[in-house]
């Protein structure tokens, strides 16, 4: 059986998410942070969820944006659910999926007339406490408010560089920015004065924080202010929570290089695929 999920599946779903908590930090965020009902929100969305025997043995989401995630126990959960969310009507803009789990997600897509516009092959990195070697933290800052404006003028230059498009609505950047930088989850460095480079905290659960937006300009990468920005970030998160995650790409050797040489390990591969739909 599938069916939507609702705020009284709030604890029974985040017990089976938790079961991979490095690898659900996205959904179980949103869900801690605003409830598991769908209010609207650009970043919101609606779960469903798979069960077998009254036992939840899959969930997916569709956020309102267009990503989709999933965290599924068999390839039977995984299909099905991709085909009910898109028989429902959902069309994501992107998924984002263990890659040793994308075929069958991707397959179902196909199979519904949605191919990926692009794929992109990920490694999805950890890092413990034991494990991290710091690096040029000294170089780095806190973010401060009056910094806000450059931060967005990074993230759109980040935006334009991977995805040749902007793919987030300027408000909600904003404001999600804003909330980063008031729990310290953004990190900077700077150039004669100039505000250079950025790492940022995307999701902050109960345990883990996921690490996304690190940027450098061009012009002034491979002189560590990656690592700097990176390191004090890490330093920060591991002050308080038991580690830290990301996800990199596999043809983008100097970043693997920054954060493997920050004590990173390997967890899984993931597939990032990019949907462009007609509304």
């Amino acid at each position: 059986m599938i069916r939507i999920l609702k705020e009284n599946d709030r604890e029974a779903a985040l017990r089976f998410l938790d079961e991979e908590h490095q690898n659900n930090l996205i959904m179980i965020f949103d869900i801690q942070q605003y409830g598991i009902d769908n209010r609207g929100q650009l970043f919101q969305g609606d779960y469903y969820g798979f069960f077998q025997d009254d036992e939840l043995a899959g969930v997916a989401c569709l956020y309102n944006f267009g990503s989709m995630f999933q965290y599924c126990q068999t390839e039977e959960s995984r299909r099905r659910l991709t085909a009910y969310i898109v028989e429902l009507g959902g069309k994501p803009r992107y998924v984002h999926v263990r890659s040793d789990w994308a075929q069958a997600v991707l397959e179902e897509l196909e199979g519904r007339g949605m191919s990926p516009t692009k794929l992109e092959e990920q490694e999805y990195l950890a890092l413990s406490g034991e494990d991290f070697k710091p690096r040029n933290s000294h170089l780095a800052r806190l973010a401060k408010p009056e910094d806000l404006p450059t931060i967005l003028e990074l993230h759109r230059a980040f935006q334009m560089e991977y995805f040749g498009t902007y793919t987030e609505a300027e408000d909600e950047m904003g404001r999600m920015a804003e909330a980063r930088m008031m729990e310290a989850g953004i990190t900077v460095a700077e150039h004669d004065g100039m505000v250079i480079a950025k790492s940022e905290v995307l999701v902050r659960t109960d345990r883990m924080a996921l690490i996304g937006g690190v940027y450098t300009l061009p012009e002034y990468r491979g002189r560590g202010f990656s690592f700097a920005t990176m390191s004090l970030l890490c330093e920060r998160i591991l002050g308080d929570l038991e580690g830290a995650c990301l996800n990199v790409a596999k043809g983008n050797p100097p970043a693997l290089n920054v954060y493997k040489g920050l004590g990173f390990k390997w967890m899984y591969d993931f597939t990032l695929a990019l949907f462009f739909v007609e509304e």
